[in-house]
């Protein structure tokens, strides 16, 4: 049967939002007032980074986290309304460009959530392929390679090492697969390993 490619529709949108998250083009903002006013605004932050509000103007939000934002978005409210209380939350995340490339099912361009780690990348991707490490991932920022993965550390002791948030224009890159070694007998785990330079028996 033929793998079917995954969609980033399949990637789950309700994810925790760090608290250094930096605004940008594309973010969603819900501002929601009350009191004196009764209003909510539904705010998309555009390409030149700001937000449009009806009767107060544009206010730049670019780079800044959602507590900044929020204090400065209360600021320019107060000079068109006065006794209110106000909330501020995301609502649809920006996207970024990302590419997959290496030994991968499906390598790559994918427009992903700016929340996006290595992990969505690779599953995006079908992840690796029959010539594809596991233990080879690197992580590739304007050139530079900036993180490099064991997906054995995630698949058997369940450690997140794949959680690195990934910025527009970052690279996957799945190396070709290692020295392996059968392990078979009476063993919990008898399989295929790949193996690194520095493991001994």
């Amino acid at each position: 049967m033929n793998r079917i490619r995954p969609t980033t529709n399949e990637i789950p949108q309700n994810l925790a939002l760090p608290e250094d998250y930096k605004l940008g083009s594309g973010d969603n903002l819900i501002v929601n007032l009350w009191g004196k006013v009764e209003q909510e605004y539904n705010l998309t932050v555009d390409r030149q980074g700001a937000v449009f509000i009806p009767k107060i103007g544009e206010v730049a939000v670019w780079g800044l986290t959602l507590q900044q934002a929020e204090k400065r978005l209360r600021e320019k409210l107060g000079t068109g309304f006065s006794d209110f209380q106000m909330t501020l939350s995301l609502g649809k995340l920006k996207s970024i460009q990302v590419f997959v490339f290496g030994e991968v099912k499906f390598p790559g361009s994918y427009s992903v959530n700016s929340l996006s780690t290595m992990f969505s990348a690779l599953y995006l991707a079908g992840g690796p392929s029959e010539r594809g490490s596991l233990r080879r991932i690197k992580l590739i920022r304007s050139g530079v390679e900036t993180a490099s993965i064991d997906l054995y550390q995630f698949l058997l002791f369940g450690k997140n090492v794949a959680g690195v948030s990934l910025q527009s224009g970052d690279v996957v890159f799945v190396d070709v697969v290692g020295k392996r070694v059968k392990v078979e007998g009476a063993i919990k785990r008898p399989a295929i390993y790949e193996i690194l330079g520095t493991e001994s028996i």
